[in-house]
């Protein structure tokens, strides 16, 4: 019976996904499509796309250049493709919440988190990133991310993870907080004691991979020369106002107070009110272990954005298509039944975490 839930369940986001944005293809090319796409020949076949490594997010241009050698072109294979990508991470997600909330001992019966993926697979906040085809770095880097922490989740074979982090990290930059969400999924497992040194063993693997791909993208000049761009862009007291209104901006389309926008205008706010995503950080970390659920929507909301809604300028402020990860913590905090938002006493942290360090002692 619970197989045959499951199935329902998996089909029912497959079949969302794909009612949602079937309406996508017959789009065509649009803005930053006919710079990187359209008019880049490095993506117009495989051998060109080969001889034009090493270079930077190899893996979406790879995957540019089979949907346009597929296509001949045309821009129907790329929109059938990011359509595929985001209905796999409405499965994904679904997979890594079920891990998530049995970890923080909610959820019982697996709904909350069906209930998450279902939200995450019809948010009108992820229009850009499924139906424009630029977007697909975010997409296609999100399905490496979720399927390198569900493989983490789920402890498969130990290579896998790393692998799949390693996919990701060579599809968008903003892969490189993943080692940090590892960190998030081990302090909010009210299963056993938070031990900073075992968390920080079991990620080591996706430690080292960061590490070699931050040596990788160092290496090459046009990394190099976009870290000079960007720091070109806007000076320090201007980029944090403007990220703060990006930020806010951000919080306004997930809440559905703010309408999509392809091209949206972010106002910078007082640089003061930095004080706020700080405060919000802080009682993320202070709640992890008696409200996991409020310190996961926190802590990965903020951890998602930190990349590109930071310190580093772009051109622009923001791009809904940044909140295609970012909006999974929210989303999952939004479907946990009410009566399970209760905050846990620290007698009860203390007498779970005594009561797991006596059966792993207990073992033979």
């Amino acid at each position: 019976m619970a197989s045959s839930s499951a199935r329902w369940r998996a089909s029912a986001l497959v079949l969302a996904a794909l009612a949602a944005y079937a309406n996508a293809f017959p789009g065509g090319f649009q803005f930053d499509d006919f710079n990187v796409i359209v008019r880049e020949g490095a993506v117009h076949s495989l051998g060109a796309w080969w001889d034009s490594m090493p270079g930077i997010r190899p893996l979406l241009k790879l995957s540019y250049a089979l949907c346009w050698t597929a296509g001949d072109g045309n821009a129907a294979a790329f929109h059938v493709v990011n359509v595929a990508l985001h209905a796999v991470n409405v499965l994904l997600a679904w997979g890594v919440l079920r891990l998530i909330f049995e970890r923080m001992g909610v959820d019982a019966d697996g709904f909350a988190a069906f209930a998450a993926a279902l939200l995450f697979a019809l948010h009108p906040a992820h229009t850009e990133a499924v139906t424009y085809v630029s977007g697909r770095s975010s997409a296609m880097m999100a399905c490496f991310y979720l399927g390198a922490l569900l493989a983490w989740l789920r402890r498969a074979p130990c290579w896998v993870s790393p692998l799949l982090f390693a996919g990701a990290l060579a599809t968008k930059e903003a892969a490189a907080t993943l080692p940090l969400a590892l960190l998030l999924c081990e302090g909010i497992d009210l299963r056993a004691p938070f031990r900073w040194r075992q968390a920080l063993s079991r990620s080591a693997p996706h430690w080292a991979v960061l590490a070699l791909g931050l040596a990788a993208m160092a290496a090459l000049p046009r990394y190099r020369d976009l870290l000079a761009a960007s720091l070109a862009v806007r000076p320090a007291g201007e980029q944090l106002a403007l990220q703060l209104g990006a930020l806010a901006r951000h919080v306004g389309v997930l809440i559905l107070a703010i309408p999509p926008n392809a091209d949206p205008q972010v106002s910078p706010l007082p640089a003061g009110l930095v004080t706020i995503p700080l405060a919000a950080l802080a009682v993320g970390i202070a709640l992890v272990r008696v409200q996991p659920w409020y310190a996961f929507a926190l802590l990965w909301f903020l951890l998602q954005l930190a990349p590109t809604n930071s310190f580093l300028p772009r051109l622009d402020a923001a791009n809904d298509r940044q909140l295609y990860l970012a909006s999974l913590g929210p989303l999952a905090l939004g479907t946990l039944p009410r009566g399970q938002w209760r905050t846990l006493l620290p007698a009860e942290v203390r007498a779970l975490e005594a009561m797991k360090a006596r059966s792993g002692r207990e073992r033979p």
